[in-house]
């Protein structure tokens, strides 16, 4: 069942050598951390982990179980308020994250820059959080993802499978399915990994099919596509003018 429930968190102040600048960054869609530490203790970044994403206007997050969201209203540099932070209301049982990582947050006072990140303390001075940035690793892209936006198209009308992109880690390939013929080809994946998108190398097989009005326009994407951005646990695909082209959620 899902639902929103907000629920107050404390105020914090930024230390005197804290911006809060760090935590929306420069790009138009914000910025995203990962938990690598949680009361002490090393947090792997896996898809199942904890993360906060902030802009210059809200915030978001995932808890290990549930998604969270509210505003993100900074104050002369020095105050940031958590207190309508809503989430909604999973069950998850075999969540390893969510109550830890929601009571590590409602004991948060103060926030402090780290090495890549930043440290969130309790009253004490004690870091109960620290994150990190978010990056895309090969845990998080390998597997397949559903194309839910193809610049060009009001989205994928027709019954039985539906188009996406998979990224086979161990084999270095990319496969999929492109609303008609089916997608093959290599990828660098570190570059892709780290911002850069290249499908010059990504072919088709040579079905003829009746209305091919959707895969044309995907591979034409695919084909102008310079920059991927993992944003909000989606791949984005951009032009050279930074035109979103593509999105894709992983679906397994």
């Amino acid at each position: 069942m899902k639902g929103a429930m907000l629920f107050p968190l404390l105020l914090f102040g930024a230390c005197s050598s804290f911006s809060p600048e760090v935590l929306t960054g420069e790009q138009s869609l914000g910025k995203e951390w990962d938990v690598v530490l949680m009361d002490g203790k090393a947090v792997v970044p896996a898809d199942d982990t904890p993360y906060l994403g902030f802009d210059k206007e809200k915030m978001w997050g995932f808890t290990g179980c549930n998604r969270l969201t509210g505003g993100f209203p900074v104050k002369d540099n020095k105050k940031v308020d958590f207190s309508k932070l809503a989430s909604t209301m999973m069950m998850c049982p075999d969540s390893k994250y969510e109550t830890d990582f929601m009571a590590a947050l409602r004991q948060v006072k103060s926030i402090d820059s780290a090495k890549d990140g930043f440290r969130l303390k309790n009253e004490a001075g004690k870091t109960v959080l620290e994150f990190a940035p978010r990056e895309l690793t090969d845990e998080r892209l390998g597997g397949e993802w559903m194309i839910t936006l193809n610049k060009g198209t009001d989205g994928y009308k027709q019954d039985g499978e539906k188009p996406f992109v998979g990224f086979d880690i161990k084999e270095k390939r990319i496969y999929g399915f492109a609303g008609c013929n089916r997608l093959v080809g290599t990828l660098n994946f570190e570059e892709f990994k780290s911002g850069k998108a290249d499908f010059s190398q990504l072919g088709t097989t040579r079905m003829l099919c009746e209305d091919n009005t959707y895969e044309q326009a995907l591979l034409e994407n695919l084909a102008k596509a310079k920059k991927v951005k993992f944003f909000n646990n989606e791949l984005r695909l951009f032009d050279g003018n930074n035109e979103t082209l593509v999105i894709l959620r992983k679906s397994k």
